[in-house]
């Protein structure tokens, strides 16, 4: 059974193939037209569509397809019981994130920490319960914070490789303050995680998950496609 995710931002089109679990390819396009032409030539079963486009770019696209995506909203049947307050605000990102963990890990709590344009963390306790989590500023975010917020700051980029705790000039500065800030801020937040939540097992995903040395009592899993394995387990909880 090849299953699809769709995972549509405002600058990336990203899609994955499945048999069943099994993670098969990854495709990452810019127009439209790229997508549809490759899922036009693609013989897929079932599919999920999780976009942050407005309803009628949505509606334009779907249109051009071959096949029918489930669309992911506030109503899909998901694996694991939503307890956040308000669901309506939730992303589908996060959501599909605590899928991913949830499925992983039952009978046990798991943290998904989602290192991309903002650092967000979400958990699932050991009765598969969404709990909720954290959001703040990610790495580029806090670089441009600095930039456009002060007079004479730099803008620095976050490819830039920097490990001292004590930056001798305002670049090493700034890059200390948020490169190791940030991995500090990370490191605390896991150590108040573990506190609370015994068995705790940790993902980590995004576009910056490399960037940081993570300390934690337990292995840290890493993959960049927790967002998309999330999709394509929603997508089987509705087969």
């Amino acid at each position: 059974m090849k299953n699809c995710a769709l995972d549509l931002g405002n600058t990336q089109l990203k899609v994955a193939l499945f048999q069943d679990r099994d993670f098969l390819n990854l495709e990452v396009f810019t127009t439209f037209q790229d997508l549809v032409s490759f899922l036009n030539n693609e013989t897929i079963e079932h599919s999920i569509l999780s976009s942050v486009l407005n309803g009628h770019e949505t509606q334009q696209l779907l249109s051009q397809l071959n096949i029918q995506p489930k669309i992911l909203g506030e109503s899909t049947p998901i694996p694991i019981q939503n307890n956040y307050r308000t669901p309506k605000t939730l992303g589908n990102d996060r959501l599909a994130n605590a899928c991913f963990a949830g499925v992983q890990c039952p009978g046990q709590s798991a943290l998904v920490i989602d290192a991309g344009t903002c650092l967000k963390m979400d958990l699932v306790n050991a009765e598969n319960e969404y709990l909720g989590g954290s959001i703040g500023p990610g790495l580029e975010m806090r670089f441009k914070a600095l930039n456009n917020y002060t007079g004479n700051l730099p803008l620095l980029s976050n490819e830039e490789e920097y490990q001292n705790l004590v930056g001798n000039d305002t670049n090493t500065s700034i890059l200390s303050g948020v490169k190791i800030g940030m991995q500090e801020e990370i490191n605390g937040l896991i150590r108040r995680y573990e506190a609370n939540y015994d068995d705790l097992t940790i993902f980590i995903t995004g576009g910056d998950l490399d960037k940081f040395e993570l300390k934690s009592k337990n292995t840290i899993f890493a993959d960049r496609l927790i967002t998309l394995k999330g999709l394509n387990e929603i997508l089987l909880f509705n087969i």
